[in-house]
């Protein structure tokens, strides 16, 4: 990793309190069709009975989406090249949040904007280069614009919507949550089966694997150092 990659990514980690996977980050191996097997096995149906394979294919996909929003395990970025007093973008990638955004300009030191709102707009902001970003309707902000514009872009730190999966589609999150998405699979399975109690205790074996390798990073202030163009 070079230094500037290094560095945008310390600051994305410091600019908010989020919650982020603290673990091997290595990608699962595993196939749709092997974890709904192995929540099979705690469902005691080891072959389509009470429920189809499509049934839980459909939660395994439910499960990802819920999985990738609580531990934020399915991360990207996106780089937006900025245009001279545009305010707002449409970023392409199909995500669940925002973590973060880091402007980098054509010269000097990158710096992480602060999360606003769009009522913050032609507030008491006197920079000349953007301060803080915002999300609404389907876009990002970047606040206040460049007035003038050569290479300069900002980052955006991305937790990213999962696509569905086949059943021999590979699973796109670390591999240490694997036994989380068939806890997942075999709740949503009894809960089908109108069998609330074995639901509830795997939906709770469920939430505790995922806050095994949970981790909060904190900013109390999160201040930012942006120069003044």
């Amino acid at each position: 990793m070079d230094l500037k990659k290094l560095f945008l990514t310390f600051v994305a980690l410091l600019l908010l309190c989020v919650s982020a996977v603290a673990g091997p980050q290595t990608t699962s191996s595993s196939t749709g069709a092997q974890i709904i097997d192995r929540a099979r096995v705690y469902l005691d149906e080891t072959s389509e009975y009470r429920w189809t394979d499509t049934d839980l294919l459909r939660f395994l996909n439910d499960g990802l989406v819920d999985l990738v929003a609580r531990a934020k395990c399915y991360q990207t970025t996106e780089t937006i090249n900025l245009v001279a007093n545009q305010v707002e973008y449409a970023p392409t990638t199909e995500y669940i949040e925002i973590v973060a955004a880091v402007c980098n300009p054509a010269s000097g030191t990158s710096w992480g904007l602060r999360e606003g709102n769009v009522r913050s707009l032609g507030g008491n902001v006197t920079k000349e280069v953007p301060v803080f970003w915002y999300e609404f309707a389907g876009k990002v902000g970047i606040y206040p614009a460049y007035s003038t514009v050569t290479t300069e872009t900002v980052t955006l730190y991305l937790i990213q919507y999962p696509s569905p999966i086949l059943e021999g589609g590979a699973i796109p999150t670390p591999a240490i949550f694997d036994k989380a998405l068939v806890y997942y699979i075999a709740s949503q399975g009894f809960m089908l089966d109108r069998r609330i109690a074995e639901a509830n205790n795997y939906m709770t074996l469920y939430l505790s694997e995922i806050d095994r390798f949970r981790k909060d990073f904190v900013n109390a202030d999160n201040a930012t150092t942006e120069p003044v163009r």
